[in-house]
């Protein structure tokens, strides 16, 4: 089961602030005949003058390479230091967003600061995965989900009626996509994502490649490390999600969530910023669920009031949102957000849970996001009796936050979702004998470091660092990861074995 990753809140944050004060077979040889042609020209006004664009066209079923072809934007920003280039470094660091659109736009401050090697001795790609977002929509090759989010639906059915109105609405979400989008839709898993790199990496004419993702998308770049290992010359996976159960995977994120939780209730208890200080954080948050799952809480710019379920999927986006160590466009910590927003919302409104609300639950991006993961992942049997089993197991590990997380509602969204045309093959999460680097950290709310630390259990090759940092993605909230992931990619020299970024 796979799951998309970062949810950019940042700008969410800001204007919080002001309030307060990614399967068919292998791809088919390539030769020279075959190699597919870019042609690089600007990326237009008010793009980065140091980067280009093109489109690539591939094959939308990799197992009939001579049928209908897809488009895929793509980006370039040329490395700054030319005479030390090392090569091409493919970024695929957004949940849902366009990875073009990030290089072309030259939004790479982040990376000019916490890691400039990396935009000075690469070439750094931005290579829209199948289905996300691009600068300009093209007809059936961008994911269309009319279906809306419906709040009335409850992701922890307490009855079989309850049950049975969460397939069937996952179901009408999955036909509104197909209906809507075509056979585009059942070509977007990571199978499907990893040979359009291989493609890319023909057309640019580059023996190896590198590459850096981000949790969700990683899949991507997991997937070609297992089926092209001799063209990768560098990975980073950043948080990846990989193997398990469903049963297993939720277990571990309520537990991921509850550890995230406590460490922000103690840094609540003895920092004096805390709009909860002086108090008891965690009793006021179950005072605020307990209230919102019989009466939700009204929220500014949203067309219902906020539900317990709600509050609780948004919690996560909070505590996912430390702040970064050396990020300044982070205007705000998210911890002291969260806190605000419990104090709010016990007072009768939820206007800062209803920020993350318009992104979090955005027609565009749900429902998008929800196919996206249904799509690359194995069908489960919408079984009530097990999903029961699981509720009362996640509740039992998480008694504040209930096993309420992300990775709840994307397993819970896939239940009863349409079958694809023909029967996609189990996932192998092995990456196969290629160098790479898994990060994996120990007090993200959002992806437990189990499950990256088993992604990178599966290759003898692959090396695992440890953050202790808090906060979603690694990267972005310890300088320590960020300077040896640039390492990594740069010199290709790994951490120590059993190595962490305090």
């Amino acid at each position: 089961m796979r799951f998309p990753g970062t949810i950019p809140i940042g700008a969410a944050l800001a204007v919080a602030a002001a309030v307060l004060v990614c399967s068919a077979g292998a791809a088919p040889p390539a030769s020279a005949a075959t190699r597919p042609a870019l042609r690089w020209q600007s990326c237009g006004a008010g793009s980065d003058p140091r980067s280009q664009c093109a489109t690539l066209e591939v094959p939308l079923d990799w197992s009939n390479p001579h049928g209908a072809q897809v488009a895929i934007p793509v980006a370039r920003h040329a490395a700054t230091d030319p005479a030390h280039r090392i090569g091409t470094l493919v970024l695929t660091t957004g949940n849902f967003q366009s990875n073009m659109d990030m290089v072309a736009s030259g939004a790479l401050d982040v990376f000019e600061q916490a890691t400039p090697d990396l935009v000075s001795r690469f070439d750094l790609i931005g290579l829209d995965n199948r289905g996300r977002p691009h600068a300009t929509p093209i007809a059936g090759q961008t994911l269309n989900c009319p279906s809306p989010y419906d709040p009335s639906v409850n992701l922890f059915p307490a009855d079989r009626a309850e049950f049975d109105r969460l397939v069937a609405g996952n179901r009408a979400i999955g036909e509104s996509c197909l209906t809507a989008t075509g056979p585009f839709l059942w070509h977007i898993d990571p199978a499907s994502q990893a040979q359009d790199v291989e493609a890319l990496r023909r057309a640019l004419g580059e023996r190896t490649l590198s590459w850096l993702a981000f949790t969700g998308q990683a899949d991507a770049a997991r997937e070609y490390a297992r089926r092209y290992p001799q063209h990768v010359r560098a990975f980073v996976l950043d948080e990846p999600l990989g193997p398990g159960s469903p049963e297993q995977l939720v277990a571990e994120d309520a537990v991921a969530k509850e550890n995230a939780f406590s460490r922000f209730d103690a840094w609540c208890r003895g920092d004096a910023s805390c709009a909860l200080h002086g108090g008891d954080p965690a009793a006021a948050y179950r005072t605020l669920i307990a209230r919102a799952g019989t009466q939700p809480v009204p929220a500014a710019g949203v067309d219902h009031p906020l539900t317990a379920y709600e509050l609780g999927t948004l919690a996560s986006y909070f505590l996912g949102q430390a702040q970064a160590r050396w990020d300044p466009s982070q205007p705000t910590d998210g911890w002291q957000m969260f806190a605000a927003a419990i104090a709010q919302a016990l007072n009768g409104r939820a206007d800062l849970f209803g920020m993350l609300y318009q992104y979090a639950y955005s027609p565009a991006y749900y429902a998008g996001r929800k196919a996206i993961t249904c799509v690359g992942s194995p069908a489960q049997r919408p079984e009530y009796a097990r999903l029961r089993a699981q509720i009362a197991l996640v509740r039992s590990l998480a008694p504040t936050t209930g096993g309420v997380s992300e990775l709840w509602e994307l397993q819970t969204g896939c239940l009863g979702w349409p079958a694809p045309p023909r029967p996609q093959p189990a996932t192998d999460w092995h990456l196969g004998n290629a160098p790479v680097l898994v990060v994996a950290a120990r007090n993200d709310p959002m992806v437990p470091a189990a499950v990256s630390t088993r992604v990178a259990r599966s290759s003898t090759r692959a090396a695992l660092l440890v953050s202790d940092a808090d906060g979603h993605i690694a990267f972005s909230h310890s300088d320590c990861v960020a300077k040896a992931e640039q390492r990594y990619l740069v010199s290709r020299v790994a951490p120590p074995p059993a190595a962490r970024c305090p």
